[in-house]
């Protein structure tokens, strides 16, 4: 008999029963299930009918009611044994029955459970998803130790989106799989409803998403458990500051923490032992200066609420062990392309070609960094900043990035001193039909392919092959009357050949 709090499946969607009994519309006859549905966006109401409150759920909008005689209920549910055997038991011997207790499963001949056994253990992993399963076994189903214990070399254990809604019962089942090191329960709901005894156990990896685990459960249960623990998968739990906070992480050491999609706002301040931070899909738009993660490689910070360059600052300042960054899709960036945004992030980091081994940023939004680049977007935002286009607060960084390239950290009006110090050819204009598509300073070892690569990325990426480019060699000599047209049509060679001068324009065509 169905229960509060019991998870069930109607039409193919999960489900969790907060109220079960009569309601006046339907009569006292006639038994009610209210209901909240993982899928929020099927629910009706928030529990309340007629201005009568009868549960409350989680999340606005996704309660229902509906009567316990709905055919559309799945009642088969299973135990993890059951779905083990039907799944993992070899098949040429499932013609034969068995009844465990009052329950119906294979028939087990010595011969036959002699071989189920040796092909148990073989497994190394075992993915029971969607299966109902909603408790480990029952307490007449036999060989339960046995079966079990040929489990020896099981190291995967997936049995998310089933009907789990006890952290008990899961013990239950891994206490007995002492070989295993990853376990994947997205997708089942944990309440708070027994506690059992902590048995410590060597999981290595636990994912936890989409369950709507409190943070109790997490501090008082999970930690304990698994003391070396590695990987630790929370995203889409509903997780606010307070939760995070909650957590008590602040002496667990994690190589990986996921904590996206959830309703965070503030980077958490009590996680000082985790290598790699997934943060994406959040409402995160501030840092505290008290944020300290001195041993974090890697931060995922997409898709959040990001708003100014002063965080992406206090960012650096405050992670300087940073090596991954992803932080793209954020308000910040709203109004740049993706080459000015890369411009930006990089001067503002500490970074270092992939190749070399670096405790530097090496990796920006999914894409590995050379030194070229890293050197032509330094240089670039040095100019910007000089010519007081951008605005730059960060005096440390600042100090590093002249220090680096060798340039006063003052203004200098002299033109010379300008070209010579920062070795790049001065300021350049690409025009198209008298448009300017690009205004920049560029490395005097920029090739003309790349230069033109640059420009089919603001041209919607038309092909190099269709662009033509050239100037005008005379173009600051005021007694000439006539300019002297030069066609920049050798793609190997570097900028530096063509004597450009400070403000030089190029002219851009498009062949048909």
């Amino acid at each position: 008999m169905l229960q509060q709090f019991d998870r069930i499946r109607i039409d193919n969607e999960l489900a969790t029963i907060k109220f079960i009994g009569a309601l006046p519309a339907w009569g006292p006859t006639t038994t009610a299930f209210g209901i909240e549905w993982d899928r929020p966006e099927r629910g009706k109401n928030n529990g309340e009918l007629n201005g009568i409150s009868y549960f409350k759920t989680d999340i606005t909008g996704a309660g229902s009611f509906i009567k316990s005689s709905n055919k559309k209920i799945e009642l088969n549910r299973q135990t993890f044994v059951q779905q083990l055997l039907s799944n993992y038991a070899v098949d040429s011997y499932t013609d034969q029955r068995l009844h465990f207790g009052s329950k119906r499963v294979e028939e087990y001949g010595l011969d036959k459970l002699n071989k189920i056994h040796a092909n148990f253990l073989n497994l190394t992993s075992v993915t029971l998803d969607h299966k109902l399963i909603y408790m480990g076994y029952d307490d007449d189903e036999k060989d339960i130790v046995d079966i079990f214990s040929k489990l020896a070399n099981l190291a995967y254990l997936d049995l998310g989106f089933n009907l789990i809604n006890d952290l008990s019962i899961v013990w239950g089942i891994i206490d007995r799989i002492p070989s295993l090191t990853k376990l994947i329960l997205n997708g089942n709901r944990f309440f708070d409803l027994s506690k059992s005894v902590i048995i410590p156990h060597n999981l290595q990896s636990l994912h936890l998403s989409s369950t709507n685990i409190n943070a109790s459960q997490i501090a008082e249960g999970v930690t304990a458990k698994f003391p070396n623990l590695q990987e630790l998968y929370l995203s889409g739990n509903n997780y606010q500051d307070e939760d995070v906070a909650n957590l008590c992480l602040e002496d667990t050491y994690l190589d990986v923490l996921d904590l996206s999609l959830n309703a965070i706002s503030v980077i958490p301040t009590n996680l000082k032992h985790i290598r790699s931070l997934i943060l994406s899909d959040n409402l995160i738009r501030a840092i505290s200066p008290d944020c300290k993660m001195e041993e974090l490689k890697s931060i995922d910070l997409r898709r959040n609420q990001i708003q100014s360059l002063d965080f992406i600052d206090t960012l650096y300042l405050n992670l300087p062990r940073i090596s991954e960054l992803r932080i793209n899709n954020n308000p910040v960036f709203e109004k740049m392309g993706v080459e000015e945004m890369t411009i930006q992030l990089i001067a503002r980091f500490e970074c270092d070609d992939h190749k070399r081994s670096s405790t530097k940023l090496f990796k920006l939004n999914g894409s590995l960094l050379n030194e070229d680049e890293i050197s032509n977007a330094e240089l670039y935002f040095i100019s910007k900043v000089k010519q007081n286009e951008v605005s730059f607060k960060n005096e440390k960084r600042w100090k590093k990035l002249v220090a680096k390239h060798d340039i006063a950290e003052h203004f200098t009006d002299s033109p010379k001193s300008k070209r010579t110090t920062l070795s790049m050819i001065g300021t350049s204009r690409l025009l198209l039909q008298d448009k300017i598509i690009i205004s920049r300073y560029f490395l005097n070892t920029f090739t003309v392919l790349r230069l033109k690569g640059l420009i089919s990325k603001q041209l919607n990426n038309i092909s190099v092959r269709k662009l033509r480019l050239h100037y005008y060699v005379n173009e600051f000599d005021k007694d000439s009357t006539l300019k002297v047209k030069f066609d920049i049509d050798d793609d190997i060679s570097i900028l530096d050949n063509f004597g450009f001068h400070e403000n030089q324009t190029i002219y851009t065509t498009i062949e048909p």
